[in-house]
């Protein structure tokens, strides 16, 4: 494999492929008919039928008919899905006769014969937990999704995708025979230790149903990382952006002028000569989820020039914008977060959320964030500043906010971040200001970065180490790094050194974490290999020759190249607030790739370590 790969990044990166996970799936086709279940782990007057199914006249199934006045208890341990999300779904049939005693289905530490420590849903007579759902002598897939994480989930099932909170449960009910589906029932989960699920009836009075292709999902979300730098000729308007210019005099448009990386940057104009136009933006389309978290950076620049000291008196700009998607029978509400030029060209800070399930506007309370003394903050003019905001929209108590500005972190809150909408804000970016405000303003944006559930990390230093006739060598300046496999020939042997501080996240639990390294050539068969090594290095001074000296702290993960990136799992990067890697080639002589270092010119192709809260 021998390419040269590009160098602008793709604007749309998935960090996680894995589909949902199985835990456990039966359909009864192997099962004897006229006896027990034999692949639960509890399976008490319980059989499998295969007379008459109402699934199908040749299928099997399993009967749920306690009428001989036995309750029926049916049992899986699952232990894998214990502090995950999962689905628990199933075909379902009950019918039209006179045995009308609920049954019920969910999740348990022990049994579902408790309030406590399960996740109970009854069935009964067409009804969901009491409330009407279902016909008889109708057939439905039934679909439990339980989020047992501390982060909201997305799910798709019968075909329609949605979102679980933190905590919380759905029960949806599909017609199969008419493809329509709807959701029946939600609510919190209450257990401490999902340990199995399964199916219960009682003795007196009877039930009876029948079930089949039981299935246990394990969510496997995938992580999405967008990033945008505006490096065409013109302004993206597809499906991930859209323009807001209404009028000749709100302009978007790229630019070789000001840039703070790569070749271009956005340049947003806006001038309003008959007071009638007040926004020149762009808006992301990327569908957010309320109770999760999303991390966003981007660079702003506000220049010296045709940018004005001072507002009208009472006027407000916002230059970027978290606005809430509305719902039906809703009108206009302040953004949930924006960032605006104040009177006095200092940076304005606020939130906006409302618990109201119909708000317009008039239960929103609002937020101001300041400086300890009360102040807003300082925006330079003139220079690049980047942002870096992590937020969990939420509109309980268990929203946050935390925004860094340059690396300093100006805004530390926990509470509501959002209203209560079907989906998240969306993120704009521009200039958006009062309609009494005439003169021309411009801004430049640069660099725009989002990822779920995660925080993103840059490194401090890294540098490649050469052998033979290059071992006192130092590349730490260099704009590629390098890696290459040749114990042969140790004059072209290279390793690649990586370290990042993120200590500036102390406060945030990571699960998990991801080194992305961008290929600038490639010329390999077998992965590369990450490895742990010590801090005890320097950018200027590690050479081929010293870095036998570092302690290898442990194998971490390997990667192969797609779509000119290679992702390679970190464990130990939730240890602690640092870390050093080495990356190389064990298997294969002759492996060689060159990557981006934190030099490049293009800042999303630089080494970049995904801290995922997942």
């Amino acid at each position: 494999m021998l390419k040269k790969l590009l160098l602008i990044p793709l604007s749309t990166l998935t960090l996680s492929l894995n589909a949902n996970t199985q835990i456990f799936f039966e359909d009864a086709e192997n099962e004897t008919p006229a006896t027990s279940p034999a692949n639960w782990d509890t399976a008490a007057n319980c059989l499998i039928s295969n007379n008459g199914s109402p699934f199908g006249s040749s299928n099997q199934c399993i009967s749920l008919d306690d009428s001989g006045g036995a309750q029926i208890s049916l049992f899986k341990n699952v232990p894998d899905v214990a502090g995950k999300a999962s689905i628990l779904s199933f075909d379902f049939y009950e019918p039209n006769d006179s045995n009308h005693d609920e049954m019920w289905f969910g999740y348990a530490d022990t049994d579902l014969n408790s309030t406590g420590n399960c996740v109970r849903i009854s069935l009964n007579d067409g009804t969901v937990n009491g409330n009407s759902a279902y016909s008889l002598d109708t057939t439905y897939r039934v679909y439990l999704i339980v989020n047992d994480t501390a982060l909201a989930t997305r799910y798709t099932v019968a075909d329609a995708s949605g979102s679980v909170r933190s905590g919380d449960y759905r029960v949806i009910f599909e017609d199969t025979g008419a493809n329509t589906s709807a959701i029946v029932a939600e609510g919190s989960i209450n257990a401490s230790n999902i340990a199995k699920v399964g199916f219960r009836t009682f003795a007196s009075p009877q039930q009876c149903a029948y079930i089949d292709n039981v299935e246990l999902l394990r969510i496997e979300e995938d992580i999405v990382y967008q990033t945008q730098d505006w490096e065409g000729l013109t302004v993206p308007d597809d499906d991930e952006w859209w323009q807001e210019t209404p009028g000749t005099t709100a302009v978007l448009e790229t630019t070789d002028n000001i840039v703070h990386s790569g070749n271009r940057a956005l340049k947003v104009t806006l001038s309003n000569p008959d007071n009638s136009i007040v926004r020149s933006e762009i808006g992301h389309r990327l569908p957010i989820t309320i109770g999760k978290q999303y991390f966003y950076r981007f660079s702003v620049y506000l220049p010296t020039v045709g940018h004005p000291a001072k507002l009208p008196s009472g006027g407000h700009s916002i230059f970027a914008q978290w606005h809430g998607r509305k719902d039906p029978n809703e009108s206009y509400r302040n953004a949930n977060l924006a960032f605006s030029i104040t009177t006095d060209s200092k940076l304005a800070i606020t939130t906006a959320y409302s618990a109201e399930p119909v708000n317009d506007g008039s239960t929103t309370t609002k937020v101001s964030h300041k400086n300890p003394d009360g102040s807003n903050f300082d925006l330079p003019k003139g220079q690049w500043i980047t942002f870096e905001v992590s937020v969990l929209w939420d509109y309980t108590s268990n929203g946050f906010l935390d925004i860094w500005q340059d690396g300093e972190h100006i805004v530390n809150y926990s509470g509501p971040t959002s209203y209560n909408d079907a989906d998240g804000p969306y993120f704009k970016c521009g200039i958006y200001r009062h309609i009494s405000y005439t003169q021309e303003e411009t801004i430049y944006f640069d660099n725009f970065q989002i990822l779920e559930d995660g925080l993103i990390a840059f490194p401090d230093r890294d540098t490649y180490t050469q052998g033979g006739y290059y071992s006192n060598n130092n590349y730490g300046s260099d704009s590629l790094i390098m890696v290459k496999h040749q114990p042969d020939q140790l004059k072209y042997d290279r390793q690649t050194y990586i370290h990042f501080d993120y200590s500036q996240y102390a406060a945030y639990n990571t699960a998990s974490a991801i080194l992305s390294v961008h290929c600038d050539f490639i010329d390999f068969t077998s992965p590369m290999k990450a490895y742990r090594v010590d801090n005890s290095w320097t950018e200027s001074t590690l050479t081929y020759g010293n870095a036998s000296n570092l302690i290898n702290l442990g194998y971490q993960g390997s990667g192969s190249e797609a779509l000119g990136y290679i992702d390679l799992p970190i464990p130990d990067a939730t240890l602690n607030d640092e870390i050093s890697l080495q990356l190389q080639f064990d298997d294969t002589i002759g492996d060689f790739c060159k990557l981006d270092s934190r030099e490049s010119s293009l800042i999303p192709n630089r080494p970049i370590l995904f801290l995922l809260l997942r």
